[in-house]
């Protein structure tokens, strides 16, 4: 991209400036995004009965999306798919239950994914919305 010097008692200054600003507004027409987004994925659960969870990827940030009905008292939840592990070693995070306040469920979020180890109602639906994490994976593809 040639940019064209703009001086003092140049005649055709104005129409410089417009050519460069022309010339400067091709070339950024032409760039790509930097930040990736991969959509909503969606996720296979493998201790619910009922779910509708999804998974995006915005630059190195994961956002959680979804609900489901966890049938036991604890266990194996989902796994993370390769691009959407944490970068944290682990954490924990509590949802509350659809219908009132008093189910709770209690995540254990890895690496690896993501296990229950602590559920007060077994046929309530709960929403991942709250879960959001950074990722260090290579973006996938």
């Amino acid at each position: 991209m040639i940019i064209e010097k703009i001086y003092k008692g140049m005649s055709d200054a104005a129409q410089a400036i417009q050519k460069n600003f022309e010339t400067t507004s091709t070339e950024l027409a032409k760039k790509q995004d930097v930040i990736k987004d991969t959509g909503w994925v969606n996720l296979p659960i493998t201790g619910a009965s009922v779910s509708n969870v999804r998974m995006r990827r915005v630059g190195n940030l994961v956002k959680l999306s979804g609900s489901f009905t966890f049938k036991t008292s604890t266990g194996a939840l989902l796994d993370f798919p390769l691009g959407f592990k944490p970068s944290q070693g682990s954490f924990s995070q509590t949802i509350v239950g659809q219908a009132q306040a008093a189910q709770i469920l209690a995540l254990y979020i890895t690496k690896n994914g993501i296990s229950v180890i602590w559920n007060t109602s077994n046929a309530t639906d709960f929403h991942l919305d709250s879960i959001t994490f950074i990722t260090d994976d290579a973006f996938p593809t």
